[in-house]
Order: structure tokens, then sequence, then C-alpha cells
């Protein structure tokens, strides 16, 4: 263990020590105040006790055989402490000075709390995904034990906003960004009905509980390194039998708000006119839309785990791939609409008893709409990350080779210049083969090329088409060869082909920017070219290359090629130890994308294509049903979900970009930053 990682691992006690003093406080004040205080000393004496018994177990057995006893002791037990601290404040209690010390002993503990998450997801790898945590799973629990003892009013709706954050944490470690536009409707069901009547109730305590067991996945928003499809293999180990109960138990629950709230209608003060107009919402409205819900759940997990078989059965294919030829894109852009229209009909059904709503209508829509929004979130991932067709071009010509051995650039002779031309030449077709990139030609030259040979190429190449007649969603240049010191490409007869050259032609070309462009550049000074492309906001342009460092070790030399070869290896072997903890390397890969590089979007089938596909997926009874709602089109109401959608993974890679951007076609674009804290950039 490293200084750092002791450091990181030091801020996580202080956290946890002063989260436990703001505990003791807050029993202080109950011991004092309360008529009855007993039972809360009882809880505090045994979360203490279970953390110290917990302590000491770890030093007599293996970590592996607590891995399970530490998060019940070290969250389960003290997060029903503070559920109980919570919930039994009265108004002599809120009223103390020493509550308002807890209060801020708290919040201190957070902020503490957020430094560790921070430094941890600084300085390490992030951990696989999964679909909770067991902490944060075991501290919700022991949230949710807390209410039945605290006898609190409500408990059922106290209990059901719990269920609520569980699926929030579900999905943002999946990297929903959707997830966030329910978020201020939680918060005005619970301080409208759910938490009305508990005015004494530390709700400042409860959301800094909160805070701290969402703030890691809140953070994998951010910081998380796998693709949107990756986040959810956890999911797709669940058995297929529980995937289709948990369908079925969403439709019951659903049926059961229904009834719910038209019970409660009966109350209303014009009951005889709002409930038959709400009988024949449900009829006309909810009820098929709902019985889409479960025929869509169905069939979707039935090509999942289709998909997920044969990726099991055959390796060397890409889960994006498989997923694409199951049909299950053109599956996801028809139902994604859909399903949007279904959650907005659940909450219109609900907003009928706005007035008249209990705490058990509104627990049971905070269940009902983020297990909806989930879907949706998997649904859009789907129709956004597959399907995309990508072409590649690659031009490679010998280069200088460069050693740092003295600080000086020394040539190679053409040999061996030549053998390492041939294979980059040769790795990346390897790699248009296996991400099933179309190739459109890999030119080798064994002198530089003419302005005239590599503007006909390049105009070849813009202009390829799919059988369809329409434009790639991505266009891959590879280039490895002479360069000047701007980056630029030295040409024969001392021409060079400028960036801004490059963009030009590919404009001309890309009129209508349905298409991105990826420059992957393994040449000394194609760095210079990176603060270039997140200029250019007329285009989607996207760079991966890499810096030279200076001043290496003397037995360290810098070829180009390396950086292909590393590359290519890292992006097609999946058990590579490129770039891994103990990998050593003279250069620093990057990449640069410009500004509205989120907005971009894979091409989406056409009319016909998507006629064809659901008149062969849905039998014949249930299609004028779709044809009824097509109203639910993605470019109505879908709009303000997919524009928040963009402007959040925006915001995500000005403030926070990732290590490891997913193309969406099996690749990434890497950022390593692993060097000899010697080392200068040239």
């Amino acid at each position: 263990m490293g200084a750092l990682d002791k450091l990181t691992e030091l801020v996580r006690i202080i956290a946890y020590v002063v989260f436990w003093a703001g505990l003791g406080v807050g029993v202080h004040v109950r011991w004092k105040l309360l008529l009855n205080p007993a039972w809360v000393v009882a809880v505090a004496l045994l979360s203490a006790t279970g953390v110290i018994f917990s302590f000491i177990l770890s030093f007599q057995i293996s970590q592996h055989k607590t891995s399970i006893l530490m998060p019940f002791t070290l969250t389960f037990l003290p997060s029903i402490l503070l559920g109980v601290i919570a919930f039994s404040q009265t108004q002599l209690v809120h009223s103390d000075d020493h509550e308002m010390y807890m209060n801020v002993v708290l919040v201190a503990s957070l902020a503490i709390y957020i430094t560790w998450a921070s430094l941890k997801r600084s300085i390490a790898t992030p951990p696989p995904p999964v679909p909770i945590r067991l902490h944060e799973l075991s501290a919700l629990a022991g949230l949710a034990v807390s209410v039945p003892i605290s006898g609190v009013p409500n408990s059922f709706g106290i209990i059901c906003s719990i269920i609520f954050i569980g699926l929030a944490i579900f999905s943002f470690h999946r990297r929903s960004v959707s997830f966030i536009l329910i978020l201020p409707l939680f918060v005005l069901l619970n301080l409208k009905t759910v938490l009305y009547g508990t005015e004494y109730m530390n709700r400042l305590s409860l959301l800094v509980f909160v805070c701290i067991v969402a703030v890691e996945s809140a953070m994998d928003i951010f910081a998380s390194t796998y693709s949107s499809l990756s986040t959810w293999s956890p999911i797709f180990e669940t058995p297929l039998c529980v995937l289709r109960l948990l369908a079925v138990l969403m439709f019951c629950v659903e049926t059961v708000l229904l009834l719910l709230v038209a019970n409660t209608l009966s109350t209303h003060k014009e009951w005889w006119l709002v409930i038959p107009l709400y009988s024949a919402c449900s009829l006309v409205v909810w009820l098929p839309l709902h019985i889409l819900y479960v025929i869509i759940n169905w069939k979707l997990w039935n090509r999942v785990k289709k998909a997920v078989e044969i990726l099991k059965s055959d390796t060397t294919r890409s889960l994006s791939h498989i997923f694409s030829s199951r049909g299950l894109r053109h599956f996801a852009l028809f139902t994604y609409p859909l399903m949007v229209g279904n959650a907005i009909v659940t909450l219109a059904q609900f907003m009928w008893s706005w007035t008249t709503q209990t705490d058990v209508t509104c627990g049971l829509l905070l269940i009902c709409l983020p297990l909806q929004v989930i879907l949706i979130s998997f649904l859009r991932d789907l129709s956004i990350n597959l399907g995309g067709s990508c072409c590649g071009y690659a031009l490679v010509t010998p280069s200088v080779l460069r050693s740092y051995s003295d600080d000086a650039a020394n040539l190679r002779n053409a040999q061996v210049s030549t053998s390492f031309a041939t294979r980059s030449l040769r790795l990346i077709q390897e790699f248009f083969s296996h991400h099933l990139v179309e190739d459109g030609g890999c030119e080798y030259s064994s002198d530089r090329v003419t302005q005239d040979m590599l503007a006909a190429s390049l105009n070849k190449f813009f202009s390829m088409k799919t059988k369809q007649g329409i434009a790639y969603d991505t266009y891959l240049l590879y280039y490895s060869g002479p360069v000047v010191e701007n980056g630029d490409w030295a040409l024969k007869d001392g021409a060079e082909f400028s960036y801004g050259r490059l963009v030009t032609m590919w404009t001309d070309h890309e009129v209508s920017q349905t298409s991105r462009l990826i420059l992957v550049l393994d040449t000394a000074k194609s760095n210079y070219w990176v603060p270039l492309v997140r200029k250019t906001s007329i285009a989607y342009v996207g760079i991966q290359t890499l810096y030279v460092m200076k001043d290496c070790e003397r037995d360290q030399t810098f070829s180009i090629g390396d950086f292909t070869r590393d590359w290519v290896d890292y992006n097609c072997n999946p058990q590579s130890s490129v770039y891994s903890a103990d990998f050593s390397t003279p250069i620093i890969t990057t990449y640069g994308i410009s500004p509205y590089w989120t907005f971009f979007r894979f091409h989406e089938p056409s009319v016909d294509e998507m006629n064809k596909h659901w008149s062969e997926s849905f039998f014949f009874s249930i299609r004028p049903f779709l044809l009824l709602y097509s109203i639910f089109d993605s470019k109505r109401l879908c709009f303000v979900c997919s524009f928040f959608s963009k402007c959040f993974s925006l915001l995500r890679m000005s403030v926070c970009p990732p290590n490891q951007l997913h193309i969406g076609h099996g690749f990434k674009l890497l950022r390593f930053f692993k060097t000899p804290s010697s080392h200068s950039i040239s």
C-alpha cells in the first residue's frame, strides 16, 4: 500500500469516527431530554458493541470470511441508530443546542467522506459494476428497520422512500441520467405527504445519511470508466424467470396503485365528474400501455438472455456486436418512446389524486415510477450504443524512429523503419477486422505521398456509403508516418498537410453533420493537433494520439508503431496488461474531442426497417395498440429526456472527462497518465 493509499484510508477512518461522534452527541441529548430514553440507549449500546466485536473478529479470521460481517456491523447497526435518533426527535430535543452540535458534526463527517470518495476514485481503478454494493444495501436496510422501531407515522411511505433511494443508487451505478429527472418529484412528495405530520423529525441528519450512502454511486456517473452496456452486465446474469416475475409484479403493483387512487377520488368534492373521466382514461390509455409494458419486458429479456448465451459460447465477439445482431437496437428504438409514454401515463393517473393523495399512494408511486425509469434508461442505452456503422482508412509510411538515450534524435536504418511500418499496418488491419470496421483501404507507401495522392484517397474515403446509400456513423482515419514540428503531416517535395485542411475536406463531404471523424495518429508530434480538435465546433471530430516523453531512462527508446501496438492490444484483448499499474512506457496516450461530441447520435433505421421489425416482433392482436400510441414519438415526448441527457453528458465531458471514452463500436479512446515524474513532454 502506497503513501497515498494510506492517506486515503486514514481519511475514511476519520470520517467514520466523526460520524460516530455525531451519533454519540445525539444519544446524549435524548438520554437527557426524553421521558423514556432506555430504548435509544439500548440501540446505541448494541450498535457500538457490534462494531467493536467486528473489529476484534477481523483480526482473528481472514478478511474474506469477514467480507459480509463487516458491512453488516459497520453500516447496518449504525444506520439503525441514526434512524432511531432522527425519528425520535421531539420539540424539546429540537430546541436543544446539542442537537445543533450533532447536525454540525454529521455534516462535517459528510464533507470528510466526500473527500475520501474523491481521493479513492482519483487514485484507484473503479470496482467492477454491481447492482448495488453491500454496504449501501445494509445501510438502507438498517434505516428501514429503524422506522417501525421508532413508531413514526406514515411508516409505509417512509419505507417506500428508502426503497426509492435504493433504486436511485442502483440507477446511478448504471450511469442513468434520466433518473435525475424524477428526483424533484421524490422531494416534493416527501415534503407534502410522506413526511407530513413529522415536524420534529431531524431531516438534516437523514439527508446527511442519504448523501453518505449515495455519494459513491453519484460519483460513478462521472468517474466510471465502464461503458453504458457494461454497467448493466450484472443484470444480464439474473435468471430469466426472476426478470419475468418482476415485470408481472410491477403490473400488479401498478394495478393496486390505480385502484387506490380511484378510491381516494371518492372523497373529491367533484367526484361525480372526476371518477368517470378517471375510469375512461384508465381503460383507454393506462391499460393498453401497461399490457405493452409486460409484453415488452418479456420479449426484451428473452433477447438479452439469448445474446448473453451466445457471448458465453463465442468469446471472440463483443457484447455490443451480439446485441446488434439480435435486433436489440431496433427493438429499443421502437419501445423506448412507448415506455416513456407509459411512465408519463402512470404519473398522470396519480396526479388525479393530487389533492386527496395518501402516504400509501405516494409510496407505491415512488416504487413504480423508478422501476419504469430504469427500464427506460436501459432501452435508451441500447438505442444509442448499438448498431452504429463504422468504416476505416489507414495510411502508413516509414517514419524516422527516435531514440532519447542521449536526448538527441538518431536515424535508424531503413530496414528497421520498414519493419515497424509494416507491423503497424498489419495491426490496424487486425483492429478493423476485430471490431467489424468496414475497410476503406489500408495503404502502405515506402516513400512520402504527394498532396494529390493524399487528397484523392481522403476524398474517396469520406465519400464511402453503406449498402443503404447513407453515410457511415463513424469514419476512422489512421495515420502513421513523418510529421513536421507542429504535427502537420510531412508529404513529398516538402509539402505539408494541416489539420485545418483535413477538417475542410471533411465538412465538404459531411454537410448534414450526421457522422463523426475519429483520427488515430501514431506520430511523434500529433499531440499538437489535440487542442485544435477541442476547438472544432463545426463538426464531430475526435483524436487518439500520444505525447512523446523526453529524458527517459538510458535503456528506454521510443519507436513509431509502439503506440499502435499497445492501443490495438488494449482494444482487442480483454486480458491485456497494457496500461496496467506495472506497465512502463516512454509515451503518454491521450485523446481529444470536439465541443459538441456528446450531441452525436447514430443514424436511426428507416421507417420501412422499423415497420418490418415490429411486424415480426409483435403478434397481430396488439399491433393496433402500437399504431395508436405512435404519438409517443421520441422526437416529441422523449425530447426533454434526450436533451437533458445530452447536456449532462456535455457537462461531464467538460468537468470530468473519462480516462476511457467508449465510442460505441467496441473500442475506446484512452488517456494514460502513468509516467515517471522526471519525464517531460516534448
